[in-house]
């Protein structure tokens, strides 16, 4: 379906300065331009509050660019979200999800992922667009405490939600016992099963993995999952479902994370060596992100 010329214009000319406000993307004042605190070279101009640039690369352009080029989204992705306009019918998938994530009391929800949103964006470095791209398909959601609530699903019922807190104040915990089942995201599965499981301690390392590694041409035929922890578990109840599919255990680059893979005799997939320690998969695609060399 073709988006009409006028709809693009409009996306087009969204004030950029109200948007990031909206959306928790965090922005100050510097003259006669607003300045991204987290990106400070890159600036949204006062006077046309669609227009943007970005010193260190050179990209700029209205707000459609500022979607596509700089927040990682799709052109259509970037109209619906500029105009909040729907440019195609809406996933029939997204309804489903809704209304599974409604039936689990325990996980009280509120309306909005501002917090979330800002927190995994502006803390985590991971992208607006794979931030939103989860929320879009009920993946993520915020609970009423302001925590990030990642819904787990078992054979398409939602079972209960891993939770990560957005303050500076470490939190971690979990709605409902799961039997096993961990939060999962499938990757491009075109087959009548997966080739490859890859195992992570937490729902934000496996984002910030799938983000890393989502245009790499092998990374096709996967079930990303996190284990919540270290839960020999869930690993055992994927490998039951998918018997031919290869385990890549993706877990932190400390003592704990190896030995368990040890212990239990499975693969661990080794975090790059890059000059800054890093303990985790956030850590790396935070340096990434800070290098500008995504």
């Amino acid at each position: 379906m073709k988006i009409p010329q006028e709809t693009i214009n409009r996306a087009a000319h969204t004030d950029l300065i109200a948007y990031c406000q909206s959306k928790g993307i965090a922005i100050k004042r510097i003259g006669q331009e607003y300045q991204l605190n987290d990106y400070d070279s890159l600036y949204i101009s006062i006077k046309e509050p669609y227009k943007w640039y970005r010193h260190s690369t050179g990209d700029g352009g209205k707000a459609i660019d500022f979607c596509t080029k700089f927040l990682g989204m799709k052109f259509r992705q970037a109209v619906t979200e500029l105009t909040g306009t729907e440019t195609q019918t809406p996933s029939l998938r997204t309804q489903e999800q809704r209304a599974k994530a409604e039936t689990v009391p325990e996980l009280q929800l509120q309306s909005n992922e501002k917090r979330v949103i800002a927190y995994l964006t502006k803390k985590r470095h991971i992208s607006y667009a794979t931030v939103t791209q989860a929320i879009k398909y009920y993946h993520l959601r915020q609970d009423i405490h302001g925590n990030c609530a990642f819904c787990i699903y078992d054979n398409g019922q939602i079972v209960g939600a891993e939770l990560h807190g957005t303050t500076d104040k470490r939190f971690k915990g979990q709605i409902r016992k799961q039997n096993g089942t961990g939060y999962n995201i499938k990757i491009n599965s075109q087959k009548s099963d997966i080739d490859w499981l890859c195992v992570f301690e937490s729902a934000i390392d496996l984002l910030s993995f799938l983000e890393l590694k989502q245009n790499n041409p092998k990374f096709d035929n996967v079930l990303l999952i996190s284990m919540g922890g270290l839960k020999l578990e869930v690993i055992q109840k994927y490998k039951k479902q998918h018997p031919t599919a290869k385990i890549l255990m993706c877990v932190d680059n400390d003592i704990q994370g190896k030995t368990f893979c040890k212990k239990n005799h499975l693969t661990y997939y080794p975090i790059p060596k890059i000059p800054k320690p890093v303990k985790d998969w956030n850590d790396v695609l935070k340096y990434y992100k800070n290098k500008n060399v995504m």
